[in-house]
């Protein structure tokens, strides 16, 4: 069947492809960045790997599933609870990670990250936070999307390669809206006057010890400063996105705008510990950096690296060819010339005396070994202290102890990079993916217009998504709502007091600070919530008064204790408190302290009254 062709949307065609094309460069660098984050955040959970995701934690596996879970979801986490088999998902997320970096199998690889972060989801709600939604929304997009057209183990290893600069299709139109959608309505929620009329949101949002950093709180002094950076914030929100549709100077706009959003996370990161937040954000960004700036870049470095040079490899050797390919392509070495040595004698004669691969440069010179690398290194776009550090004399003795060992391990090597195959791959795109894209679209918008606080009764029933996807979205996990510090941020403020009290009759101190001193406020409020995940998860322990959290926080208190204890020396009892203080440009509020939930480790949970006796 022919396409159709309708003359009169040639120019709205011209427009989305202009638009929405992203650069195959910019392409690489997002892949690079995002996968840097994933695996600063995989080692991060790592940490707590045992009270996240294990049933010996606060959030064992029968607990979501019966309190919290959606029968449409999945995860792989809930196989098994014990820590063994955690660790071993855990070690392939990071192994995923890693090929997602270097762009190997990259379609597969950014398929598997994204099961794997609504795996992560869905094992644990309660510690996920707005960044967890913008990097599954921007990896499930990603999936429509080629990411190793570029600087990749797919592309040095592809026969075909791809000529253009850009890339477009109708996966890198659902990505960039999608990212676009995020701040649009972030915008959207803050309608409060504390953002529009007021310009008094970041200044409240900068009291909360919990969240502000010291450079936070130094900027409390200027609230002025604070006011006219409350009005540009939404601005940039709400009108922001609008520099990366206009046909107009289209370049120029989209690299300021990425400037100023890039910018506008920099400045979260430096006043409010969020977390990774900040930068799984700008990572997103990379993806509309326009040719315009990677085109300045190469004007100013050496556009024909590595020219007049010549690397020869044993062409009966596959690993060889396959290395000196990767080489290249990693080293951005372009106007290097690719032979095997069997096309010269002499050059032959020479690979088979030293058992080595042979580098000619441009007078005619050769090298082998570790010195054939280290002439490549020199061509290569590196920081300077890289190439004097791998230039030292420690480095070439082991440079070519690994190269002594490769060459008379040919038959292990080659095993190894079996996986590395040749591809012949034309990218080519079914027709019937834009009608996805579309409809997923499409639904994404209408969960996020959904989310809004709309002004009547009768347009909050009528705008919502449609109840037939709903296992559709709720299996994908499309559901997002980008009301942060929105409609106005929160005032309450405080730390926690967790302690417990033995079979004895000894007191234990079961958290990060004094409980002895519970009205004294910790000189670092911040810190005292140890990482972000457990400050999102204690802030869901007081802000859902039920005991679906609680219940199962205090046990795992008991349980962990216990572990090392005996007789009388063992938790009887765990009491939560929170030492509420409301923020405020005037004087303090009075701190009021709250006992949230009192725990009997006998494996029973108590109402506060049934033991607030004992605790005493």
């Amino acid at each position: 069947m022919s396409k159709i062709d309708w003359p009169m949307l040639r120019p709205f065609e011209r427009y989305l492809k202009d638009t929405f094309s992203i650069d195959v460069r910019s392409m690489a660098l997002f892949r690079i960045c995002l996968g840097m984050v994933l695996l600063i955040d995989l080692l991060d959970r790592i940490r707590f790997l045992e009270a996240f995701y294990t049933d010996y934690g606060f959030a064992p596996r029968y607990s979501v599933l019966v309190e919290f879970y959606d029968h449409y979801q999945f995860s792989l986490h809930f196989l098994t609870g014990d820590i063994y088999t955690q660790s071993f998902l855990f070690g392939f997320h990071l192994l995923v990670t890693l090929a997602f970096i270097i762009g190997f199998k990259t379609r597969w690889m950014t398929f598997f990250s994204w099961v794997l972060s609504v795996s992560l989801t869905n094992r644990n709600p309660g510690i996920i936070f707005g960044g967890d939604v913008v990097v599954r929304m921007i990896l499930f997009w990603s999936m429509f999307v080629p990411l190793g057209l570029y600087y990749s183990v797919d592309a040095a290893l592809n026969k075909v390669k791809y000529a253009q600069k850009k890339f477009f299709s109708a996966g890198s139109v659902g990505l960039l809206i999608q990212l676009l959608l995020v701040y649009v309505f972030a915008g959207l929620h803050k309608h409060h006057p504390q953002w529009v009329s007021d310009g008094t949101a970041l200044a409240y949002a900068l009291e909360l010890d919990q969240f502000a950093t010291k450079f936070g709180v130094w900027l409390r002094q200027f609230p002025g400063f604070l006011r006219a950076l409350t009005h540009t914030t939404l601005i940039l929100e709400l009108f922001g996105p609008a520099m990366f549709l206009l046909p107009l100077g289209r370049e120029k706009w989209r690299l300021f705008g990425v400037l100023a959003f890039c910018g506008l996370h920099l400045g979260i990161f430096f006043t409010m510990n969020v977390g990774l937040f900040p930068w799984m954000c700008i990572s997103a960004w990379i993806i509309f950096l326009p040719s315009l700036f990677w085109d300045w870049l190469r004007r100013k470095s050496k556009s024909t690296r590595g020219a007049g040079y010549t690397i020869y490899y044993d062409g009966e050797c596959g690993f060889c060819k396959k290395g000196v390919y990767l080489l290249k392509e990693f080293m951005r070495l372009h106007a290097v010339t690719l032979l095997p040595a069997d096309v010269k004698p002499k050059i032959l004669i020479r690979m088979h005396e030293e058992n080595s691969w042979v580098i000619e440069d441009r007078q005619g010179k050769l090298f082998t070994k570790y010195r054939g690398f280290m002439q490549l290194l020199s061509q290569a776009p590196l920081p300077s202290f890289v190439y004097l550090t791998l230039k030292s004399d420690f480095s070439k003795w082991i440079g070519n102890k690994v190269y002594h060992w490769v060459s008379h391990h040919r038959r292990q090597v080659s095993a190894i990079t079996a996986c590395l195959r040749w591809k012949d791959q034309d990218y080519f795109h079914p027709r019937w993916m834009k009608w996805i894209v579309l409809l997923l679209l499409f639904e994404v918008v209408s969960i996020c217009l959904g989310a809004l606080d709309w002004p009547t009764q009768k347009l909050e029933e009528r705008i919502h998504p449609l109840a037939l996807t709903f296992p559709l979205r709720s299996f994908l996990r499309l559901d997002q709502s980008w009301a942060m510090f929105a409609p106005y941020p929160t005032d309450d403020d405080g730390w926690y007091i967790i302690f417990g009290k033995t079979v004895s009759g000894a007191e234990v101190n079961l958290w990060t600070t004094d409980y002895k001193h519970p009205y004294t406020m910790p000189e670092a409020v911040n810190k005292t919530f140890i990482s972000h995940r457990w400050r999102k998860y204690l802030r869901n322990l007081r802000d859902r008064p039920d005991i679906k959290y609680r219940k199962y926080f205090g046990q795992y208190l008991c349980q962990k204790t216990n572990r090392n204890r005996q007789g009388e020396d063992k938790l009887d009892v765990v009491k939560i408190k929170f030492m509420h203080q409301r923020t405020s440009f005037s004087a303090p509020y009075p701190i009021e302290e709250n006992t949230l939930w009192t725990h009997l480790c006998s494996g029973k949970a108590a109402t506060i009254n049934e033991v607030f006796a004992n605790i005493q």
